[in-house]
């Protein structure tokens, strides 16, 4: 109990600290925009609110999100709207006080050391801990019974707790593993509405809305990574999402050239680097082959085949990996193995997203029946 005390006294004196001085440091001010980049994000907006009916439209974003958003951008576009007419040297707000910015930090930490002291059991080993004790006594897989029990449980407590933002964004990014994009939605924009400078909950937001078009990069999730740029310009996910749009827009040139270009900047330990090397060999693999006879293409698949089936055996638990596998083998018209990659992937996806996966096999089960049939038939004549 002791140790507990010493290191919540050292993470509060650390949060006291730490903002205080960044805090102060953003007294020094900052620079308006000139007239063409206020202008230019007038037309952006007014942009983005056509795309954003359409999206609705074509029932590839929720009304709830569609609001959520088409709000959010209206607002900038007034924002802008209102800067481009106002007096650019305008008086600048006073700087705020020691007193204040202590009160604010402070605050909302006090709160939760008092809701701990009323609720909280230091003494207990973590909720995920005891769920995994009581499911290996029971005989269960632990992540079986885990996550969505977990869910549904915090989602219930934040119907009562609506101001923990530390809550809506442990929802969001539990609820994102386990595939489920309407909740992450939903927990999004409820925290974004108590913090809409949350980095977190904004990454979230944009991958729940590409993963609920099936992967498209659509407008809105672009206005919530433009949102997560303006307040960390060197986050990797809006440049790698850009990128990933304008390959999806036939693009691959400008693709190549976003992800090369982030690829040159990021540290060589970024956890991330791996996955957009990845991306950037696949593509130009692709372009390749698009210019290459037949045989040549064929060669070339079965030579990144070899390479992914040798990576895979480092990192079996590469779930994209496995699914690149799958579909290089049925363009190869190997679907046994195709469905022993797929089964290997229904391992390792939340299961939300392995009814889907079953499909998947059924269906190239289905085609390879009467393959072999045929192929019987000529071997008896």
């Amino acid at each position: 109990m002791s140790m507990f005390w010493l290191i919540a006294v050292v993470l509060l004196s650390l949060a006291l600290g730490l903002p205080l001085l960044l805090l102060r440091r953003a007294e020094r001010g900052s620079e308006t925009a000139g007239a063409g980049e206020r202008s230019a994000l007038i037309a952006h907006c007014r942009d983005m609110l056509v795309a954003l009916e359409h999206e609705r439209s074509e029932g590839l974003i929720d009304e709830a999100a569609f609001e959520t958003e088409r709000a959010r951008t209206a607002r900038r576009l007034i924002a802008a709207e209102a800067a481009k007419n106002d007096d650019p040297v305008g008086a600048c707000p006073a700087p705020i006080g020691w007193a204040a910015l202590a009160m604010l930090v402070a605050g909302p930490l006090l709160v939760g050391v008092g809701v701990y002291l009323a609720l909280g059991r230091p003494d207990l080993p973590a909720a995920p801990a005891r769920v995994k004790e009581t499911a290996r006594e029971e005989g269960k897989d632990p992540a079986s019974v885990q996550l969505p029990g977990l869910v549904e449980e915090l989602a219930r407590r934040l119907k009562t707790h609506p101001e923990r933002v530390d809550g809506w964004r442990l929802l969001a990014r539990t609820a994102l593993d386990l595939g489920r994009t309407d909740l992450v939605l939903e927990a999004t924009r409820e925290g974004l509405k108590r913090a809409p400078d949350d980095r977190e909950l904004l990454l979230e937001r944009a991958e729940a809305l590409i993963a609920k078009a099936g992967g498209r990069v659509t407008p809105a999730a672009i206005l919530a990574l433009e949102e997560l740029a303006r307040r960390e310009p060197d986050h990797p996910a809006p440049r790698y999402y850009a990128g990933l749009k304008r390959l999806q827009e036939g693009d691959a040139e400008t693709a190549l050239k976003i992800w090369h270009e982030l690829l040159s900047a990021a540290p060589e330990d970024a956890p991330w680097r791996d996955r957009i090397a990845r991306e950037v060999e696949r593509v130009e693999t692709m372009q390749a082959m698009q210019e290459a006879s037949p045989e040549a293409r064929r060669s070339m698949i079965r030579a990144m085949v070899a390479r992914l089936e040798e990576r895979l055996a480092r990192h079996p638990d590469d779930a994209s990996g496995w699914q690149r596998l799958a579909r290089s083998y049925l363009v190869l018209g190997e679907t046994q193995k195709a469905v022993r990659a797929l089964q290997r992937l229904r391992t390792l996806v939340p299961q939300a997203q392995r009814s889907a996966i079953d499909r998947e096999i059924a269906r190239i089960q289905q085609i390879d029946r009467p393959e072999k049939g045929r192929k019987k038939e000529d071997g008896q004549e």
